[in-house]
């Protein structure tokens, strides 16, 4: 059947009659001849590489497809053995397949690994009467693309193995098909054929959250994430972040669903924590705040009867030059004091950013010389050389004037506090280019060691506590000082060459051309119809008996019709009976709070203006009184000649309760 050398041959040994003269054979039953030259088309134009070899190992036949695959030609192969061709696979593992199929008459099929090319054939031997046909065909291509999948699904094995989240796919439907390494380790279950439900891992207040979030987010096809505990090996639940998204084909189809868990149990601990440390300090601060506007109230309240005795005594023309001296004193340490509770107000207001600030066009140096005169008298007793150098041509800026004056306040009278007697104080202001205002304070005091310098506006810090011991105070005028500086859009530093050189502080602000303008947040007041022929009545509210009799004496002697209770019973009763123009108030009352009488009087006496008076005097306190239609805060001390001017101004230009000042 197979033809020893290339081609069927021309001529036979065995002349069968044929009229081209060529070989016939026929089939197995010998009923269909065909014709050998035909077999030998069909066997050379087949697209699989054939050959045979004869029970000698010997090859008989080789196709032309067998010659491109082998590399080699058939006049190279055939009458050869397999084995003298090919000597490197003599006991080999394609040896035994041969063999197998020469000796047991089976087919069988097997791959190999044709290295002189390196190329890999898939062969099938079946046995015939003569020997072995065996064909085979390149599958190079394949094997390498196989390998080359199973080397990346190792690398995505390896890679989600690694990686310390739990990782998983599930189906569309969202039942579980992979997990990685991490995932058992962690949960200390099993690898089995049926993957565990997460449902007996999840918390069980966890669990009805994440099946709804899920069974969603599957209807949807969207991807979701979750925060719910899992159970550790331990047994142990800890707090994962879960993401999990889908996988889509072309039309939008979902396949496959990929997730991630990781464990943010830690995190989320300190995050509580956090939030709970936070809540404290929170709670801490509120507490801070109560108890500085209550030890105001309380320090204020027994001050407003001794400002009011002196302020009378002093007015006495009668005294000697040695108690009005004394008295003088007395005003000027009871001031320090009032002065030291504004700085404690005044850095709460800060630390919460309810610092409120009037602003407009201010001269600098007009603020400047109202600072020196008030310290005039300091001067005087530490003889102290004060020179001005006043050189900035253009000193105006858009600020609060209070507030502006408060700062130069604070450092001229710290230059004062630490200058020893003899010593200088300088005060020079200088234009840089256009848009800055520069003032500086120089002393030749006690000078600041490089080590302080960098905290001296913290509040409450003096720097050494010899310093405190010294000079006194709370620490607090700088860090004011430096907050209000920065809330007028400027900035202060300071400056020494170290102890006993003195220092220099430097304010450097926005001259008023280069800032916009800000818009005034009082409005004009407005119109009422009292008549101001007649004395002013006024209705003084007050519980504390000693600050009461005072100021009722006192606002008598500046002409005023003065009408005094102690209680909103009392005020009321009085309120039936008398013409009132202005109301004054104290918050705290035995019976009912200042505020309650003040809106009971709105809404029945529309013409009579309130002016509360409270030792509290926070921004929190500020506005419960403009709620309750204050059109005044003061807070006590009150300055009485302040009280007086607006009484007048108020009685003579109506105030909405939306618009009320505080002092």
């Amino acid at each position: 059947m197979f033809y020893p050398r290339y081609g069927p041959p021309e001529k036979s040994h065995r002349n069968s009659g044929s009229q081209h003269g060529r070989h016939r054979v026929s089939d197995a039953s010998g009923q269909l001849p065909l014709a050998g030259d035909t077999i030998f088309a069909l066997l050379e134009g087949s697209s699989e590489a054939l050959c045979a070899v004869d029970r000698q190992w010997r090859y008989v036949y080789v196709n032309a497809q067998a010659e491109r695959l082998t590399g080699m030609t058939r006049d190279q192969m055939l009458g050869r053995s397999i084995w003298e061709l090919w000597p490197e696979s003599v006991g080999g593992e394609d040896w035994g397949h041969l063999h197998r199929a020469m000796n047991e008459n089976v087919c069988v099929d097997f791959r190999h690994h044709y290295r002189a090319n390196d190329t890999y054939m898939e062969v099938r031997a079946s046995p015939c009467a003569s020997g072995l046909v065996i064909f085979f065909k390149d599958v190079t291509h394949h094997v390498r693309l196989e390998g080359d999948r199973h080397l990346s699904e190792q690398r995505y094995r390896s890679l989600v193995d690694a990686v310390v989240q739990l990782m998983w796919m599930n189906d569309a439907e969202g039942r579980p098909m992979f997990r990685n390494r991490r995932w058992y380790e962690y949960t200390g279950l099993e690898e089995t054929a049926e993957p565990v439900a997460w449902g007996s891992i999840i918390h069980a207040d966890d669990i009805d959250g994440v099946q709804a979030i899920r069974r969603r987010a599957i209807a949807e096809g969207e991807p979701y994430q979750i925060e719910y505990r899992l159970r550790r090996h331990d047994g142990e639940y800890r707090w994962h972040l879960a993401r999990v998204v889908p996988l889509k084909d072309a039309g939008g189809r979902v396949i496959n669903w990929f997730g991630t868990a990781t464990d943010v149990h830690d995190m989320k601990l300190a995050d509580q924590e956090t939030r709970k440390a936070r809540q404290e300090a929170e709670g801490a601060n509120a507490a801070k705040d109560q108890f500085l506007a209550v030890l105001s109230h309380e320090l204020r309240t027994p001050l407003t009867p001794v400002v009011m005795t002196v302020a009378a005594m002093e007015m006495d023309r009668s005294l000697s030059p040695q108690l009005r001296e004394d008295l003088t004193m007395i005003r000027r340490n009871i001031e320090l004091e009032t002065k030291l509770i504004d700085d404690l107000l005044d850095v709460t207001r800060i630390a919460n950013g309810k610092i409120r600030l009037t602003p407009r066009p201010t001269q600098v140096h007009a603020l400047l010389k109202n600072v020196l005169d008030i310290v005039r008298a300091d001067i005087t007793e530490k003889r102290l050389i004060v020179r001005t150098h006043l050189g900035a041509a253009d000193c105006e800026v858009w600020a609060d004037p209070a507030r502006l004056q408060q700062i130069f306040w604070n450092l001229i009278k710290n230059a004062i506090k630490f200058t020893p007697a003899g010593g200088y104080v300088d005060v020079v202001t200088a234009n840089v280019g256009e848009r800055i205002v520069k003032i500086e304070v120089i002393d030749s005091g006690v000078g600041i060691e490089p080590a302080v310098l960098e905290r001296v506006f913290n509040a409450f810090d003096q720097g050494e506590a010899a310093v405190t011991r010294q000079f006194g105070g709370l620490g607090l005028g700088l860090a004011i000082s430096k907050a209000l500086a920065e809330l007028h859009g400027g900035a202060i530093r300071a400056e020494s060459e170290g102890k006993g050189r003195g220092s220099k502080f430097i304010v450097e602000l926005p001259a008023r051309g280069a800032v916009q303008k800000l818009v005034d947040q009082i409005q004009p007041l407005h119109g009422s119809n009292i008549d101001h022929s007649q004395r002013l009545r006024l209705l003084l509210v007050e519980d504390h008996a000693d600050t009461r009799r005072m100021l009722h004496r006192l606002l008598e002697e500046r002409r005023f019709t003065v009408f005094t209770a102690g209680s909103v019973a009392a005020a009321l009763s009085i309120l039936s009976r008398e013409n009132i123009d202005v109301l004054i108030s104290d918050i705290g009352l035995p019976d009912a709070s200042g505020h309650d009488l003040m809106r009971q009087v709105a809404r029945v006496y529309e013409s009579i203006v309130g002016v509360a008076i409270s030792g509290f005097g926070m921004d929190s306190d500020v506005k419960l009184s403009r709620e309750a239609g204050f059109a005044v805060h003061l807070t006590k001390p009150v300055d009485l000649d302040q009280l007086e001017s607006l009484i007048r101004t108020l009685s003579r230009r109506h105030t909405p309760a939306s618009q009320v000042m505080s002092c």
